[in-house]
């Protein structure tokens, strides 16, 4: 059975890029990615990292790509996944008091709350999933919180194809270096130097995947040698390399079903390279 995945409405792509719909078992799914969205429609069972969760709605918060194992005992969950920003600015969740899998509270979390009663309400049918979650997320975007100079400096280095120092960044957004950090503390709790180590692994890692040949060969290489690179990868993800190619690791063993808005599915490769391209173009074209 494939698992249908979703490009959301367009000007939602600033916050949030696809909806999933997960209605078979599985085991040892992995992420690193934070941004997590999963709302539990059925009761099915969730298990996060060996510990049983049975909360309607779980978060995959985090400031750093965090290193995280499920298991789905089949049902329905729908899933979103959201941009580094959309907890705080979407959703009033500061992403610096949380870290990991959290679940949901109606008290601290209202807007998540609202979301899963409409999911709750809709029809049982993806595409009426789907669409009732394109809905309460557009009601919830007039109220949605400026990215400030944080974003700004997610905006910049996420599509670059260079790695960006602080001092540069800095200077490019208008403001001194120690104004930068009181801003990344203050949103994420982390200094900008750590959240820029961090993207540049996730961008190193991802190049990693898409090339035939070694990444340390390659022209753009971001470390200054393999040892280094290799480091930073144990201490921000706590595991090595072999693990991290370990494909049923990292859940590449299931099989996706794209789907375009209207719910035509993709076909073919040239529409599967069209897909990916038109998710790009959206999330440059709505920063949020």
């Amino acid at each position: 059975m494939q698992i249908p995945i979703r490009m959301c409405d367009a000007r939602l792509a600033g916050f949030a890029d696809v909806f999933g719909h997960w209605p078979v078992p599985m085991e040892d799914i992995s992420t690193f990615a934070a941004g997590l969205i999963a709302f539990n429609l059925s009761g099915t069972r969730i298990e996060v990292e060996g510990e049983p969760r049975t909360e309607p709605v779980l978060m995959g918060i985090a400031n750093d790509p965090v290193f995280i194992r499920y298991s789905i005992g089949g049902g329905d969950i729908v899933s979103l996944r959201v941009t580094g920003g959309a907890y705080d600015r979407l959703f009033d969740i500061d992403p610096s008091a949380e870290t990991g899998i959290v679940g949901m509270d109606r008290d601290r979390h209202p807007k998540i709350a609202a979301v899963y009663d409409r999911l709750k309400a809709a029809d049982p049918t993806p595409e009426s999933w789907f669409a009732a979650m394109d809905a309460a997320l557009l009601e919830l975007l007039p109220d949605a919180k400026p990215p400030g100079l944080v974003g700004d400096m997610v905006m910049l280095v996420r599509g670059a194809d260079r790695e960006w120092g602080v001092a540069e960044i800095a200077e490019r957004l208008g403001c001194t270096i120690r104004t930068l950090e009181r801003a990344c503390k203050r949103r994420y709790g982390r200094t900008p130097k750590r959240i820029l180590r961090a993207h540049r692994l996730y961008r190193t890692r991802m190049l990693e995947d898409t090339i035939a040949s070694r990444i340390e060969l390659e022209p753009d290489f971001a470390y200054a040698d393999l040892p280094h690179y290799l480091n930073e990868m144990r201490r921000i993800y706590g595991l090595n390399r072999g693990q991290l190619k370990d494909d049923a690791l990292f859940g590449h063993d299931f099989p996706y079903r794209y789907l375009w808005p209207d719910g035509r599915a993709v076909e073919t490769e040239d529409e599967m390279e069209a897909w990916h391209a038109e998710m790009q173009r959206r999330i440059a074209a709505y920063p949020g």
